[in-house]
């Protein structure tokens, strides 16, 4: 868990910095319409930190919920460079500018933070351990194009290869769990398994053995965004369990090429809400083997950003919590009864004679 004490102004200010390094400052401007996401973030940013402050009285929920979100990308931003805080440590784990711009445009952003989001989880898992993107490793004969995104541990013999992709729906058709799965195994038959199939063939030359292929594939965009209520006052947006072991029913029932991929990972976000504010975001996962000989070195466990208000003021957020693993709901509910003082019931004082 990463824990810091500092203000909203320089909270944003250090959010703001990460993009304009990867940016190269003034290279271009954000208002651009090949930016859109990016410039809601700068915003949303800017207003929060001439605030100083986050409060429904100020934001609207989607706006909280932006912040958050922009957090947690910035975290893995952070965390891809090999830095321990919110900073760039180093920009080559990252990417040349030109590499870095093209994929903060709107078609790749969200592919780009997703991929950022695994690179930063394996180094604050494993410090001292640095991957990058295998486009970017001039040690690898051209083209690099076609390669998966990491191979781990970069320097062994043996490794494990990572992919990381997002699927979207299709804006004029169906987006059924069916069409979903029909989805799955076509990314992971027809673009993950050449891009492991590329990868082994330039990493073979190098005296590497591949021991395991992992798929990343974030399906955040194919989940309901209405939030369905759990308990006492907690909605929860985003897949449902059971809608989840539905949809790997679903792709394990379809002819996906085992010999391709060893292991598809699927991850997806959930939004839990209480009453107005934004609580939390999880980046869940599920892991589904498809070859039983496969080892596994990687076990990702995703992500959770966590925001809570006090007992005096349940509008606005004053506390926020950054963790490697995805929290579960009841410690979520947890942190915020402990925040606001309602994780217990007091009664009246009793004298001992009364007992």
């Amino acid at each position: 868990m990463i824990s810091r004490n500092t203000t909203y102004r320089e909270l944003c200010e250090q959010m703001l910095d990460i993009y304009r390094a990867l940016l190269a400052d003034s290279a271009l401007k954000l208002d651009d319409s090949e930016f859109n996401t990016l410039s809601e973030s700068k915003r949303i940013l800017e207003e929060v930190k001439e605030s100083n402050k986050l409060s429904a009285e100020l934001f609207s929920s989607e706006e909280i919920f932006t912040f958050l979100r922009t957090l947690l990308d910035s975290y893995g931003i952070a965390s891809a460079s090999g830095s321990d805080d919110l900073t760039i440590f180093d920009m080559t784990l990252i990417g040349r500018k030109s590499y870095r711009i093209g994929n903060l445009k709107e078609d790749h952003v969200r592919d780009f933070h997703f991929s950022k989001l695994f690179q930063g989880w394996w180094h604050s898992k494993h410090k001292g351990d640095r991957i990058k993107d295998l486009a970017l490793d001039s040690r690898l004969e051209e083209p690099r194009s076609r390669l998966c995104d990491y191979a781990i541990p970069p320097e062994d013999s043996d490794i494990e290869l990572v992919e990381c992709k997002r699927i979207h729906p299709h804006p004029l058709k169906s987006s059924s769990f069916e069409d979903l799965a029909d989805k799955i195994v076509d990314k992971t038959n027809n673009e993950a398994g050449v891009q492991f199939s590329e990868t082994e063939k330039k990493l073979s030359q190098q005296g590497k053995r591949i021991f395991c292929k992992d798929f990343l594939l974030d399906i955040s965009y194919y989940s309901n965004p209405e939030a369905k209520k759990v308990d006492n006052g907690f909605e929860v947006s985003g897949f449902a369990n059971e809608e989840i072991d539905h949809i790997k029913d679903l792709v394990l029932s379809r002819s996906v090429n085992k010999g391709l991929v060893d292991r598809i990972v699927l991850c997806w976000s959930q939004v839990v809400y209480k009453g107005e504010l934004p609580m939390a975001i999880r980046q869940q996962v599920l892991p589904m083997l498809l070859n039983g000989q496969a080892k596994d070195i990687v076990n990702y466990q995703g992500w959770t950003v966590e925001a809570y208000p006090r007992k005096e003021d349940l509008r606005s957020i004053v506390e926020i919590r950054v963790s490697t693993c995805a929290r579960g709901l009841p410690w979520i509910k947890l942190g915020y009864h402990s925040k606001t003082d309602s994780l217990l019931k007091w009664g009246r004082a009793e004298r001992l004679s009364e007992l």
